[in-house]
């Protein structure tokens, strides 16, 4: 089971049975393709400039993306969004990348997952951030795969993951929750979420292997990639 998977499930167990027990390709719609984009870009970058942060990032990302053949124009915003970012992590703050890319198993659980971007403060401790094309406003729906980045990292490394975030570059906002037994759920994730969401893994695995795919109609079905098939579906 993975992250993306149970995100998947919980959104609607019916396009989870088409994605990863059907095993339906569909064409990737223009949102998937600027995700890729954005993600290739900003990984691109951390590789190559993360040991040496530039003052203007924004000038070395527009090269990236040139040489990657992805239209500047098409994407200025998350590019402008991009330079802020690295500006802010890798000089103001001083962090060092830790890792990027990189896909982690946790064997207790049989879980795995995939984190963008690992960075280190100077005591040595590790924040997880993830990057989203879409809106900060859909934050409070992203808690869930926070814990597990927590998870994943500290099972691989013997280190204390503070803080898991998102970094939207659609509206060039970063949020990032710290692992402490707060009430404030705007800045803090309690260990008891985290429990939660141990939980919330274990549920969806039975389902799934209970055969549990009902669909889940909802407004955002019409942005749904398996909209025609969902459509013509009556089991």
């Amino acid at each position: 089971m993975s992250k993306s998977k149970i995100n998947t499930y919980i959104k609607c167990p019916r396009e989870f049975k088409y994605r990863y027990i059907d095993e339906i390709e569909v064409p990737p719609n223009e949102y998937m393709a600027l995700g890729s984009d954005v993600h290739l870009i900003a990984e691109k970058y951390a590789e190559i400039y993360g040991d040496n942060p530039q003052e203007n990032p924004r000038y070395f990302l527009d090269l990236i993306s040139e040489q990657l053949n992805i239209g500047v124009d098409d994407i200025d915003v998350h590019l402008e969004s991009l330079s802020d970012f690295f500006k802010l992590a890798l000089i103001e703050k001083d962090f060092k990348i830790f890792s990027q890319e990189e896909y982690l198993t946790n064997e207790t659980h049989n879980f795995t997952g995939i984190t963008d971007l690992i960075l280190e403060n100077s005591s040595g401790e590790l924040i997880v951030i993830d990057y989203k094309t879409g809106s900060s406003s859909s934050f409070s729906k992203c808690r869930l795969e926070l814990g597990y980045y927590k998870m994943l990292v500290e099972s691989a490394y013997d280190r204390d993951v503070i803080g898991a975030g998102i970094f939207f570059t659609k509206d060039n906002k970063l949020r990032v929750l710290y692992f402490e037994d707060e009430e404030n759920k705007r800045k803090f994730m309690h260990s008891k979420e985290l429990e939660e969401g141990i939980d919330t893994l274990y549920k969806v695995r039975e389902k799934v292997n209970a055969g549990k795919f009902p669909k889940n109609r909802q407004y955002i079905c019409r942005f749904c990639t398996y909209e025609e098939i969902c459509y013509k579906d009556f089991d």
